[in-house]
């Protein structure tokens, strides 16, 4: 559409440096005449981003991240990220295909929460983590990611899940608690399956439903 690259022969970081602010001078000087807005991106060229489309989806990330009329020069940390970004979607995108309640990808934890009144702790909060090879991901790294590429719902499922069977087994075993908290996405409330499939998990393993407390999160996009 109104996007371009320009790929040049990088002579010299010295010549660079003055082609760069040659091309950033032009562009003001045309904003001042048409006021045609613009957003400018320099780069070097990487190893690890190996066709154009590469290219393209990493300037597009970063053109979204940019307020118009400004200039922005990449440095290697922003590619590796993006990199990292890419491996962690694709591995959503084949949990949500793959479609088990049960992947062990998908780690959780429990937090306890403190009763400040009895001094006791009575219930807990289920933290999700992504194990993908030896690697442990956060959910500031994947959650945006997957509310925007229609992966939350597959994860929200399994975190129920494995929450429920742990509530079983505390249950069995004779823990006293009030509930564990399971924390789902404010997006997930435009899917019409969203009621039916956590109901489904928890009768399927039994557990009784005052033992599970079902938080909305908003979305941080």
């Amino acid at each position: 559409s109104d996007k371009f690259i320009l790929i040049v022969k990088k002579l010299s970081d010295d010549v660079a440096e003055k082609s760069k602010k040659r091309v950033v001078n032009d562009f003001d000087k045309l904003y001042q005449k048409y006021l045609h807005e613009y957003k400018i991106i320099f780069m070097d060229s990487y190893d690890e981003l190996n066709n154009a489309d590469d290219y393209i989806g990493f300037l597009d990330a970063c053109l979204s991240k940019m307020p118009l009329n400004t200039v922005h020069q990449v440095e290697r940390p922003e590619v590796e990220r993006y990199l990292t970004q890419c491996y962690i979607l694709s591995q959503l995108e084949d949990i949500k295909q793959q479609h088990d309640i049960n992947d062990e990808r998908v780690l959780t934890y429990c937090q306890p929460i403190l009763d400040i009144k009895t001094g006791k702790y009575t219930s807990a909060e289920a933290l999700m983590r992504l194990q993908l090879d030896s690697s442990i991901y956060f959910p500031d790294q994947f959650i945006p990611l997957a509310e925007n590429h229609g992966c939350i719902h597959v994860l929200s499922e399994i975190i129920l899940n494995k929450v429920c069977k742990q509530i079983g087994y505390l249950m069995e075993e004779g823990y006293k608690f009030e509930r564990i908290s399971v924390n789902f996405s404010f997006t997930e409330l435009r899917n019409k399956h969203f009621s039916n499939d956590i109901t489904r998990i928890i009768d399927r393993l039994n557990i009784p439903y005052e033992k599970v407390a079902i938080e909305l999160t908003e979305t941080r996009t």
